[in-house]
């Protein structure tokens, strides 16, 4: 099968979209199909396999502005789908697959009509509340053929708009199982909490509680430490948050193989995330891989988490906004490593559920469902 990707996700920036549409890139090649996998930017990317081919879809000015402008991402989505149809013939799509929301729907909706192919749109995380998009957003899904969204909870929010409950799917990212086999035997016990956060700094990811939860738990002579791995537009104010704190590190960006690493030495994973206005989180990368390197997740419920970790069971789920409940839930896994244990176990089952070549196959089901109602 040919599949068109369109995503302004991106290399250099790896957040959670950017990973989720190079593992499923990759996986697919793998499974025999041709990728080709349109983005703003193509320096800086990792090594391709046969079978996928990265082509970059011209910004100009406007590039610096993907994550903020919509009128910049609209341009984006555009120029894709101008540039699927002038290489119509190299490509030959069977599907087009786009990353994003409304704006990507109707764009790339022109292509798919145009070629008499199945649009499939993944949407990574909530869908804004805002009433104009309320409005707006079921015109511009209409040329959607099949959705797949990364946690029950944008399931429910696409269907309060009125789409069709049979052409939404949930498929929640996926991770490559075999970065993290040997974490869980190479953890080192004792030495006191390690907690290790992952993800690009945003203030959704509220990561500013995280660090305050680290001062409380130092002022209280708790032997524990932080390192949170990630780049972005909050490490400045972060770093600030962090001043004079011992036991917090902000590493930057880190390779693949390093945050598999760093998992490894680590004894609790913790995502604070928060929802801020229209934004909230979808069922991030960083958490799956972490409950994959056998590690209990302290969290709040925000977007996909919580539908992905069940407290006390997988993790310990606290209210967003709160340092002290943090605070408490990572000295409550500090102190019993059993409980520790017990959870890491059951999240390395469930992780098995979302290797890449699994959520790859349930891919491949719901294009082959979007072809199927083509055909009929």
């Amino acid at each position: 099968m040919n599949v068109c990707r369109v995503s302004r996700a991106f290399f250099p920036v790896i957040d959670g979209a950017a990973q989720h549409v190079w593992g499923l890139s990759r996986a697919q090649a793998g499974r025999g199909h041709v990728v080709w996998l349109l983005q703003p930017h193509v320096d800086a990317m990792p090594d391709t396999p046969p079978g996928l081919l990265v082509r970059r879809v011209p910004t100009g000015p406007l590039y610096a502005g993907l994550y903020r402008s919509k009128a910049a991402l609209a341009a984006f989505a555009a120029t894709a789908a101008v540039t699927i149809l002038a290489r119509r013939r190299a490509m030959r799509p069977d599907v087009i697959h786009a990353h994003g929301d409304a704006i990507e729907a109707a764009c790339l909706a022109f292509a798919a009509r145009r070629l008499r192919v199945p649009l499939v749109l993944t949407i990574h995380g909530g869908l804004t509340a805002r009433p104009r998009y309320r409005r707006w957003a079921p015109v511009l899904f209409r040329g959607v053929d099949r959705f797949i969204v990364v946690a029950p909870s944008v399931r429910e929010q696409l269907l309060a708009l009125g789409v069709a409950a049979g052409r939404v799917s949930v498929i929640s990212s996926g991770v490559d199982l075999s970065r993290f086999r040997r974490a869980a035997a190479e953890r080192p016990a004792g030495g006191g909490a390690r907690v290790i956060a992952v993800g690009r700094l945003h203030p959704v990811k509220g990561f500013e509680y995280l660090i305050r939860a680290m001062r409380r738990l130092e002022d209280a002579g708790r032997k524990a430490s932080l390192a949170i791995v990630g780049d972005g537009p909050e490490r400045g104010r972060l770093a600030a948050e962090a001043a004079g704190l011992s036991s917090v590190e902000l590493l930057g960006e880190q390779p693949p193989e390093r945050v598999a690493a760093l998992l490894a030495e680590a004894q609790i994973f913790a995502l604070p995330s928060v929802d801020i206005g229209t934004q909230s989180e979808g069922t991030p990368t960083a958490a799956i891989e972490a409950m994959a390197a056998g590690l209990p997740v302290v969290c709040t419920a925000s977007g996909g988490l919580g539908d992905l970790v069940q407290d006390g069971v997988s993790g310990l789920v606290v209210p967003p906004r709160d340092a002290v409940a943090l605070a408490g839930a990572i000295a409550r896994l500090a102190d019993d490593a059993a409980l520790r244990q017990a959870m890491g176990e059951r999240n390395r089952a469930l992780a098995r559920s979302r290797d890449w070549s699994v959520v790859a196959g349930a891919v491949d089901d719901v294009y082959r469902a979007a072809l199927g109602s083509r055909a009929a």
